[in-house]
């Protein structure tokens, strides 16, 4: 008999729209193809079944979401809280094999002692409390920031249960350093994704371009700082793709000739948008965990610029151009317009991203690690 694997996830991971989706489904997807019998407990709140999922799992248990607004008076993190399912629990019970949780979130799983003797591994997608905080410092609504500030706190006294995996996979490097200071069993997992090799298309672009989901407050400060002050002196155009802008954004965005916001409504909508720019800009003010659209503009995209905080693996500043202000990036975009990506930095990705980030052989490490 092969290999057998029960993996809690926090959400319906497919579609892989979103980061923390995007590393569980291609993560099923490596293990599947390595030969590993996946039975795959995972919460729906809006997603609904996946029959992808189902194809590549021996099962598919999916549990609700309990987002009562008492758990908001729970001890527990709400993101913890609203997942404590019993019929989960006991779902894990009946088979006597290692159980791999994604996220903090399913910290009720270590919590339990009736699966103390299951060997359980934690893979975390950020310092929890270091992303909720972050998100309550660009909050501007304030019952959402009193929230955040609150689940943060939550967070960072419930890292404890962490003591009860076996071993801690962070997917940063930075969160790795974070997490060995902390706990004494954890390895870096590069994140999962669905690239294997670097596809630079041909030609030039004519656009800048930023994308993420525009709804994470994160992504929309990045977005109103380019607009704000980077692309108001530049006259190159800049797309700006995501779902649900706010209102601040498409008023400072349609404030200025050179600036158009797209809503793609599907991943190939967005993708055809990140092959046809000729220059990737992507800042962010939240150092936190590992920005699946850096990896997506690195493997599919021509030229890519990043701010410092970015890099929260440091090995991708050997394929990254770095700005440290405004001006900084002005004269980076102007000197990288009309130019085509180079051939060692085609052939410097390649070799980075193909080893580290390679979805198969990431598979091959986190199999030895939990069943050698």
């Amino acid at each position: 008999m092969g290999n057998v694997l029960q993996i809690v996830a926090f959400d319906v991971p497919d579609p892989p729209d979103y980061g923390g989706a995007v590393d569980v489904f291609y993560k099923i997807s490596a293990l599947a193809e390595a030969g590993i019998e996946i039975h795959l407990h995972c919460f729906d709140y809006g997603r609904g079944p996946s029959s992808r999922l189902e194809s590549l799992c021996a099962s598919v248990q999916y549990y609700r979401r309990q987002r009562n607004p008492l758990k908001f008076l729970d001890r527990r993190p709400f993101i913890v809280a609203t997942r404590d399912n019993k019929t989960l629990l006991n779902n894990l019970l009946k088979r006597e094999t290692p159980i791999w949780i994604e996220g903090l979130h399913g910290g009720s799983v270590l919590e339990s002692k009736v699966l103390k003797a299951w060997p359980r591994f934690l893979r975390t997608h950020n310092v929890e409390h270091h992303y909720y905080q972050s998100l309550a410092n660009v909050s501007s609504f304030f019952a959402q920031k009193i929230y955040l500030q609150r689940e943060a706190r939550k967070l960072e006294t419930y890292e404890s249960i962490l003591n009860e995996a076996r071993r801690i996979f962070p997917l940063s490097r930075a969160d790795t350093d974070y997490f060995q200071h902390r706990f004494s069993a954890v390895s870096r997992l590069p994140v999962f994704q669905s690239q294997t090799s670097v596809a630079i298309p041909e030609g030039r672009g004519d656009y800048v371009l930023y994308h993420g989901n525009l709804a994470v407050a994160e992504n929309d400060q990045a977005a109103r700082y380019l607009v704000t002050e980077i692309f108001n002196a530049l006259e190159i155009p800049l797309v700006i793709a995501g779902r649900y802008p706010s209102r601040a954004l498409k008023q400072e965005a349609a404030a200025r000739g050179n600036i158009r916001l797209v809503e793609p409504q599907t991943v190939p909508a967005m993708d055809q948008w990140i092959r046809e720019a000729q220059i990737h800009i992507l800042p962010t003010f939240q150092s936190t965990g590992l920005k699946l659209k850096l990896l997506k503009a690195l493997f599919t995209g021509r030229h890519v610029l990043v701010n410092e905080p970015m890099l929260t693996d440091p090995e991708l500043r050997s394929v990254c151009s770095v700005f440290t202000s405004p001006e900084d990036a002005r004269d980076q975009i102007h000197s990288r317009i009309q130019v085509p990506v180079p051939a060692e930095v085609i052939e410097a990705r390649e070799q980075l991203l193909k080893t580290t980030y390679n979805p198969q052989l990431n598979a091959d490490r986190m199999i030895k690690e939990i069943f050698v």
